[in-house]
């Protein structure tokens, strides 16, 4: 599987949500949070200047 936390900056207009120490972590609560609503688009990123990744939200 592709490495889902690839990019390191977030979509214009995202909200950011939360950081996790880890990136199945954070693709894990995506993949939950695109199911269980269809407002938003739930994705990762990786925050090099704290080594974290963060959790964003954008509207579709």
């Amino acid at each position: 599987m592709a490495n889902p936390c690839w990019r390191t900056q977030a979509e214009p207009n995202s909200i950011f949500v939360r950081s996790y120490s880890s990136c199945s972590k954070c693709y894990e609560e995506a993949t939950w949070q695109n199911y269980i609503q269809s407002t938003y688009f739930n994705y990762c990123t990786y925050n090099p200047s704290n080594g974290l990744f963060d959790l964003q939200k954008a509207r579709w």
